[in-house]
């Protein structure tokens, strides 16, 4: 497997207590696949990970700005804490990207650093790409505020907050200091997050699988955890989620 995945397995659930000797192996894990550049359908303004191939403890992050097909891929220069850095032409990096349900990486040098009229980078079109479906049960960590606006199909008079502390394309776990719900019973989830650079919230249809209590970490009372899975999520919200989740992911690579 090349190394361009490495740190993406890392973000894999906690792993399972080890079977019986009984039990079937796991089926393996898929390979990855090489495609084209041009048939990922990157959109432009997608965020983009740089690493440096002699310096690979570095991550920088950017935007695409454009393409042009077996030519060039424009990207902005990368920025920390207000600085551009500098990028020597001729420098090779590995990028890594998320679009849709997959991951994606690809080698590619610098063509050119651009000053005018901004910052930006002229990087070798990729020979290939490297593609990986990103699972459903991949979790991220997050400390999100949330709502419960709805309990099977009842709006409330007074929305139930809650904490969500980590979120899949898939479902989430939400903590509360009271129950929420049954388990078994269906309720929707509302909860701001950032797509796109800018503030939305999104609603999610869940139904809770899941709850177990534990103290609270300040000794006063417990907690209580709901595992939920999402249901049926609109198109344009499932969008967002995905947005949210695969750039929350390409940050932490």
């Amino acid at each position: 497997m090349s190394p361009a995945w490495t740190q993406i397995r890392k973000r894999d659930p906690e792993k399972a207590p080890p079977k019986a000797v009984a039990e079937a192996p796991a089926p393996p894990e898929p390979a990855p696949e090489s495609i084209s550049f041009a048939s990922i359908h990157l959109a432009i303004g997608d965020a983009l990970q740089m690493q440096p191939v002699v310096d690979n403890h570095l991550r920088y992050y950017v935007t695409l700005i454009g393409y042009v097909e077996k030519r060039s891929v424009l990207v902005t220069a990368p920025v920390i804490e207000g600085h551009v850095q500098l990028i020597r032409e001729g420098q090779p990096f590995v990028l890594r990207a998320f679009s849709g349900r997959n991951a994606y990486a690809f080698d590619a040098g610098v063509l050119k650093s651009c000053g005018a009229p901004f910052p930006y980078l002229h990087l070798s079109y990729p020979k290939s790409v490297q593609t990986l479906p990103v699972r459903s049960e991949q979790r991220i960590r997050v400390n999100l505020i949330g709502a419960v606006p709805e309990v099977d199909g009842v709006l409330q008079s007074e929305p139930q907050a809650c904490l969500v502390v980590d979120l899949s394309l898939g479902g989430a776990m939400i903590t509360a200091p009271q129950r929420l719900v049954e388990v078994g019973h269906r309720f929707s989830l509302s909860i701001r997050i950032v797509a796109n650079q800018a503030p939305v919230y999104v609603a999610l249809p869940c139904i809770l699988r899941n709850l177990r209590e534990t103290p609270a970490t300040d000794g006063r009372g417990s907690v209580l955890h709901h595992g939920v899975q999402f249901l049926d999520i609109d198109a344009k919200d499932q969008l967002l989620l995905e947005n949210f989740i695969f750039r929350a992911m390409l940050s932490e690579l």
